[in-house]
């Protein structure tokens, strides 16, 4: 991307986003990377897959929807997955060439980030929005203008097969509510009826129970350099 389309695309960005802040375009910053790396364009349709090792609830999460703003990978589109672990790396991978790059935020960085007035405002419960406009514009500007080397850690590209589970049109209604289900997606209840996700606990059973959505037998991400 030239400099204008990086612009424009963040003014895209923050509309979407709703709030400066530094995780929107570190994420973008990332996914712009891995894409210069790989060799590829944004994808306009399900070719390139981002993983994302994030989590919920923690800081610097607005860094997914960077991702999808710079990589076309969308949740629309079911082509991003969250890996919940609670780190800021992203894999990216080219189904048509079965090739993938893996990119991660420096430690170094993130520890200033954590340092900064930003963080500190949220740390004391001050919503994003509610940030002086000073402090969160800094700290946005910063990261747009840093240079890759001292934001990511990024490796060369390495053979990757996507290998998901066909679609299924297998649909079935619920024993409980009655509601249609993916048959892929139902539990069977203490009682053994066949019953969706929302019945058969009180509590929703994710990520561990659904695996991502794909049952257990869809455990095929790549895991970080030096973790085997």
């Amino acid at each position: 991307m030239t400099d204008q389309e990086i612009q424009e695309w963040l003014s895209i960005g923050l509309k979407f986003h709703g709030h400066l802040c530094g995780g929107m375009p570190l994420g973008f910053r990332a996914g712009i990377l891995a894409l210069e790396r790989l060799g590829v364009s944004r994808e306009p349709d399900s070719e390139l897959i981002a993983l994302v090792e994030t989590g919920e609830y923690h800081l610097a999460g607005c860094w997914v929807d960077g991702i999808m703003l710079a990589t076309g990978c969308t949740y629309g589109k079911g082509n991003i997955h969250k890996l919940f672990w609670g780190k800021w790396a992203l894999t990216l991978v080219d189904k048509r060439t079965s090739r993938a790059i893996r990119a991660s935020m420096r430690p170094e960085a993130m520890e200033r980030a954590l340092e900064g007035p930003f963080l500190k405002q949220r740390l004391a419960g001050v919503l994003p929005s509610n940030v002086p406009q000073d402090i969160a514009q800094e700290q946005f500007d910063g990261i747009v203008a840093a240079s890759d080397e001292g934001l990511f850690t990024i490796g060369e590209p390495f053979k990757f097969q996507w290998s998901p589970p066909p679609t299924t049109f297998q649909v079935m209604r619920c024993e409980s509510c009655g509601e249609l289900t993916v048959l892929r997606h139902m539990r069977v209840s203490d009682e053994g009826k066949r019953v969706c996700v929302g019945c058969a606990r009180s509590a929703f059973d994710y990520p561990t129970d659904l695996a991502l959505t794909r049952g257990p037998e869809h455990h095929q991400w790549p895991f970080p350099p030096n973790s085997h």
